[in-house]
């Protein structure tokens, strides 16, 4: 096993051993509607006590008004359909209609425009709006015909409204994978800055800002690309569709998906007087769009000690001990819910002898001694990696009758290989059976914690999946964890 010092953890307690974050669709309720569509003309309607959504039905476009003032212009959404681009600014008629509902962010109004004409397939704009209590809004783009396939669709983009002072722009990375980070990069011209799903732009003096982002995540990647320009508007582009090498890993196009209906991303937009509060903002909506999967941790923050800081590959049984009791003895204080995890990264197989198939007898001692004085014990896996991948494809993958080379993500005739380590498909049922076998050994030597490691290659993009109902990278991340 091998393990780098930046990587994408999560981290939770174990009834059985493995629980992960996973997202779920959160629908609305109580739909009433309050009116019928409205003929051409402007339509105006509030998201915020101070913030307004013009919207012009000649045009296809809208903006976004906040205190008076005009902060987002010339807006309109944009899809990729059966290989041509159609925007919301190319139909003849926009019919509007409102509904009110309650969801997960409270009670709100549900606003539709839909688009039809010049042999165009009907688009549909749709805004949620919480007036009253909250200080952003949504917009997600649907596009209706038959037989539409898409990899790209974008339910906003626009121009920026200047801000001045010391302006910035923040570079959000899709994973920590080698050592990638964030960056705020002065927002003058020229400058272009492409963000993984949430970006920002706001004034490092005042705090003001404008937050996009995807609270969806469940089929698409989101691109949020923000240009400052010398000579016009600023703009910017929210897009469900992002592939990027240098930030999310793909050499190849986003996944395409199908259907007589195609929906993109929900996008969240805000403007804020301090952009931090609204990444806040941002990240409670994204819990509530799509809460955890297999159920709500409730219980206090785990700490404690995890190996990879100091002892890396030199981990063994005895050093690991010397840890719990030090724990134990030593600082008996450093806890969280009464309890503090001690946790096994990469290269515990160091305790294993005769391999996989061998004794775990040490692991299981740890566990146990680790609980006797009061400790929880973890452990650390990547479940979606093959680091043995230079062994060749005929090797067995443990728990299952299939080889490695029958499980590797196929990326046109080659594979994907990030970090030392070849992705292996997440809907492979070799995979798959992979996954119980390791988990069943780590439940079955007690541990209650589990670090999961290098998720980024669960979400790849793949010429095919062994599932062919799964077309894209994140519908294939969802079904690896959803068995």
């Amino acid at each position: 096993m091998r393990k780098f010092l930046n990587c994408f953890i999560i981290a939770v307690q174990l009834s059985g051993l493995l629980c992960v974050w996973q997202p779920a669709i959160a629908s609305a309720s109580a739909k009433t509607s309050t009116n019928q569509p409205s003929q051409q003309g402007g339509i105006s309607f509030s998201y915020s006590p101070a913030g307004n959504i013009s919207y012009d039905q000649k045009t296809g476009t809208f903006s976004v008004i906040e205190n008076g003032k005009t902060v987002l212009s010339n807006c309109y959404s944009k899809a990729s359909v059966n290989g041509k681009f159609i925007t919301s600014t190319a139909y003849k008629s926009i019919a509007y209609a409102k509904t009110l509902i309650t969801d997960g962010f409270g009670k709100g109004v549900k606003h539709t425009f839909t688009l039809t004409g010049n042999n165009l397939p009907n688009m549909m704009q749709v805004f949620y709006t919480y007036p009253s209590h909250k200080g952003y809004f949504f917009v997600e783009l649907y596009v209706e015909g038959k037989n539409l396939k898409t990899n790209y669709m974008e339910p906003i983009a626009g121009n920026m409204a200047a801000i001045p002072g010391d302006t910035r722009s923040v570079f959000v990375p899709f994973d920590n994978d080698t050592f990638i980070s964030y960056d705020s990069k002065a927002f003058k011209a020229p400058l272009t800055n492409t963000s993984a799903e949430v970006g920002t732009v706001f004034d490092n003096s005042s705090r003001k800002g404008l937050v996009f982002g995807s609270v969806e995540h469940e089929t698409w990647k989101t691109g949020v690309r923000t240009i400052a320009k010398k000579d016009s508007a600023n703009t910017f582009e929210v897009w469900g569709g992002y592939t990027e090498e240098a930030v999310n890993r793909d050499k190849i196009a986003h996944g395409y998906i199908s259907g007589n209906t195609v929906k993109s991303p929900k996008v969240f937009v805000g403007w804020f007087a301090d952009w931090r509060k609204g990444m806040e903002e941002f990240g409670k909506a994204n819990r509530i769009a799509e809460p955890p999967y297999i159920f709500n941790w409730t219980k206090p923050t785990p700490v404690g000690w995890n190996s990879w800081g100091v002892m890396q590959e030199k981990l063994n049984y005895d050093k690991a001990i010397k840890v719990a009791d030090f724990f134990a003895d030593s600082i008996p204080a450093f806890r969280n819910g009464n309890t503090a995890f001690i946790d096994l990264d990469s290269f515990w197989d160091n305790m294993i002898s005769g391999g996989w198939e061998g004794d775990f007898g040490k692991l299981k001692s740890f566990a146990d001694y680790c609980k006797s004085k009061g400790l929880q014990p973890g452990v650390y896996w990547a479940p979606f990696t093959d680091w043995g991948w230079k062994g060749g494809p005929d090797r067995k993958v443990l728990g299952s009758n299939y080889t490695y080379g029958e499980t590797w993500t196929k990326v046109g005739d080659t594979y994907h290989d990030i970090d030392g380590a070849r992705a292996t498909d997440p809907t492979h049922p070799g995979t798959l059976q992979h996954i119980d076998y390791v988990i069943g050994k780590l439940k079955a030597c007690g541990f209650k914690m589990i670090k999961i490691d290098f998720l980024g290659h669960a979400a790849a993009e793949s010429s095919h999946f062994y599932d062919p109902k799964i077309t894209t990278g994140m519908q294939a991340y969802k079904r690896g964890w959803n068995t």
